[in-house]
């Protein structure tokens, strides 16, 4: 017997005993001379407790009993001869363990399994116990006999294997003995064969589909040294793959695209054969996968003509399409959720309902459904998404932002604010002879004039410049040139404009000018908008000193003023000229502009997509070890720093990308699908597994648990 302390430094208290007795002898003698004696004492043996219990103090016993736990492989890999030599060694080691010592049995293949637990009876009945045998897990057989151990003997553990260990990692767990003071030996047995082994290590495959989608099975396949195999996959009794593959020593994996064409639960086997293989026994694996109903996608589209390539391709992959304008989708999550994916074709953000827009970031993250946008001239940033509740989930942000870090535009929007944008414009500017009159339903031009503002912005990027001019017979700022201070600023600065006074587009101009000649961006622009004409100032000179500056002019005419005048202006500054047919027109022209002077929403150049992500199950089957066919065009956008990039074009814009959501998946492709981009995509012989397995990817994943 002996004592241990785990804190001795506590142990320097004790001088405090020989310090209470002084003290104590000091003290005045109160207490008769046995009762002083008996207090010292006690407290004496109080503080000497505390201080060995202060410094964990230890009695320690050697105890001679002995705990072993002999841990014997089963698996496929042990020959028959090696399996019977365990059990006889283990037996006879039983058979002649000293009295008080015990012994436990686990048999282990894949799993780990107790035949004995720690006995000190003498005798080892037949191996009853049977676990998995097609792999080796040392790692877990080894964890089971630590927690068979008891705390209160000598712990020992004997492995009887032959080391051909395909799961878990046998070497953590001897660190993990080694840590507990566990002895651990090792009994080698097998003979150590090195003849050849090839095996099925395991098949994977999802666990659910739909039908008519085609997924992936991936065949992982081993062997002691490099060999070639017959490889067969078998789809419940029918043959779907037999090919002669390699396996080179260290494993390798096949992954074998395949359909769920039928309903129901589907049993897939993976089956090898190899010349010279010794051990047939680990030859085949299996899985199982649910084929499920038939998937429901709402293709939105205000232009079926232009979707009908991508319903054709989804129809025949046995998905149920239903072809919606925008303000038929459903506008409740329990009308949505009966469609697995939404997809918006050539939608604009103001041609979805706001209260459907609200649900879609519910429908995706909380649902665990699908959105799919396609790209086009009327997308993305260019279809006024930026800044939406859809571009929150889309694996794209709308904005472009330039790599530099340069402002891309800067645009001063001119607004005439004359008294005769009061009144309601109703008739074609260039007919002078038409009388303005306002409408019951009608809003001042004015009015109008500020949705233009705010509609030019939706395509305006975070680092972009704004800046509004509002002019009469003087010009005035409504928003002072800056960065774009967000929507709300911007409504608050433009509110108090109204209409009265005279009209000075000089003015206007000439301070617009003024702002822009500052500003550092690679576009500077000025939108004009006016309903008539006035001749004060030189325009000529202007134009010319716009020029000279590298600041563009476009004029929107929104009345019944000089046309010929405007054009010209529009012309000499180098910009477009936009005479709006019906004031309600302005915003859409002031949008469209906008977008045409940033340059970035909508590049039209042929290119040839870059694959960055060939394992994606969208490009299951295709066939990409041909050339991909070239596309005309695409939107612009800025990757996610959460969303996957399987496609991109040469200016390392995104052209595919994935995003998972909460619970959904939602996916961008950023050019289209009809023939002004995709004309030789939707003739490729890969576009329709393409498309459909597009849009397959973000239906609902069966982990999610939704059910319709």
């Amino acid at each position: 017997m002996s004592i241990s302390f785990t804190d001795p430094l506590y142990l320097w208290a004790l001088l405090l005993i020989p310090l209470a007795w002084g003290l104590a002898a000091l003290a005045p003698r109160a207490l008769p001379p046995l009762r002083r004696r008996v207090s010292l004492i006690l407290r004496t043996l109080v503080l000497a407790s505390l201080v060995l219990a202060l410094s964990g103090a230890q009695l320690r016993r050697s105890v001679d009993n002995l705990t072993v736990v002999f841990l014997v492989d089963v698996s496929d890999s042990m020959p028959p001869g090696a399996r019977q030599e365990a059990a006889a060694y283990v037996r006879a080691a039983i058979e002649a363990m000293p009295a008080g010592d015990r012994a436990a049995v686990v048999v282990f293949g894949k799993d780990a399994l107790v035949e004995r637990t720690a006995s000190e009876f003498r005798r080892l009945d037949p191996l009853a116990s049977v676990p998995v045998s097609t792999r080796t897990n040392i790692a877990d057989a080894v964890q089971l006999g630590l927690a068979l151990l008891p705390a209160d003997m000598q712990k020992r553990i004997v492995l009887l294997s032959d080391g051909q260990e395909n799961e878990g990692n046998a070497r953590s767990a001897a660190d993990l003995v080694a840590a507990r003071n566990v002895v651990l030996d090792v009994i080698p047995l097998g003979g150590g064969s090195t003849g050849l082994d090839a095996q099925v290590t395991s098949l994977d495959a999802p666990d659910a589909v739909p039908l008519g989608q085609r997924f992936e099975l991936v065949v992982r396949l081993n062997a002691t040294s490099d060999t070639t195999v017959r490889l067969r996959l078998f789809g419940d009794s029918q043959l779907l793959f037999d090919q002669a593959v390699e396996v080179p020593a260290g494993g390798t994996s096949y992954r074998i695209p395949v359909e769920g064409a039928e309903e129901g639960f589907r049993r897939y086997r993976a089956v090898i054969e190899g010349a010279g293989d010794t051990r047939p026994q680990n030859n085949e694996a299996a899985a199982f996968t649910e084929v499920t109903g038939q998937p429901r996608v709402a293709v939105v589209t205000t232009k079926p003509d232009e979707a009908s390539a991508l319903v054709s391709a989804l129809e025949g992959a046995e998905m149920k399409v239903d072809v919606l304008a925008p303000n038929a989708l459903p506008q409740s999550l329990e009308a949505l959720r009966s469609y697995d994916s939404i997809v918006l074709v050539g939608v604009q953000a103001p041609d979805l309902p706001a209260a459907t827009m609200a649900l879609l970031p519910n429908y995706v993250r909380d649902l665990g459904h699908g959105l799919v946008m396609i790209g086009g001239p009327e997308s993305f940033g260019a279809g006024q998404w930026l800044r939406t509740p859809v571009e929150e989930i889309l694996p794209v942000d709308m904005e472009v932002r330039p790599k530099d870090q340069q402002a891309n535009v800067a645009l001063v929007l001119a607004v005439d604010k004359s008294g005769s944008m009061g009144r309601c414009h109703c008739d074609d500017p260039n007919n002078a002879g038409q009388q303005q009159q306002r409408r019951e339903s009608g809003l001042p031009k004015v009015d109008i004039a500020k949705d233009a503002v705010i509609q030019a912005t939706a395509a305006l990027g975070s680092m972009d410049f704004v800046g509004v001019v509002a002019f009469d017979s003087a010009a005035r700022w409504a928003l002072e040139t800056q960065r774009f201070p967000g929507l709300a600023s911007l409504e608050q600065a433009i509110a108090p404009i109204d209409a009265n006074g005279g009209t000075n587009i000089f003015a206007g101009l000439e301070l617009a000018e003024e702002s822009l000649a500052g500003v550092d961006a690679k576009v500077k622009h000025i939108i004009l908008l006016t309903d008539g004409w006035s001749r004060a100032g030189d325009f000529k000179a202007l134009a010319e000193r716009l020029a000279e500056e590298g600041i563009t002019l476009s004029v929107v005419a929104a009345g019944s003023g000089s046309s010929n005048d405007l054009a010209a202006l529009a012309e000499a500054g180098g910009g477009a000229y936009y005479p709006a047919a019906a004031m309600e027109d302005v915003p859409q022209i002031f949008l469209k502009e906008t977008i045409r002077i940033a340059g970035r929403y909508i590049i039209e150049e042929p290119f040839v997509p870059t694959l960055m992500n060939t394992s994606s199950t969208i490009l299951t089957g295709l066939p990409l070890d041909q050339p991909i066919p070239p596309l005309l065009g695409y939107n612009g956008t800025t990757l996610k720093g959460d969303a996957t990039q399987i496609m991109m074009t040469p200016q390392q814009d995104p052209l595919l990308a994935t995003r998972r959501y909460g619970l959904g998946r939602t996916v961008a492709w950023t050019s289209d699908l009809s023939g002004r981009w995709a004309e030789e995509w939707l003739e490729w012989e890969g576009f329709a597994d393409f498309a459909s397995q597009m849009v397959a990817w973000s239906f609902p994943d069966p982990a999610s648990g939704d059910l319709r």
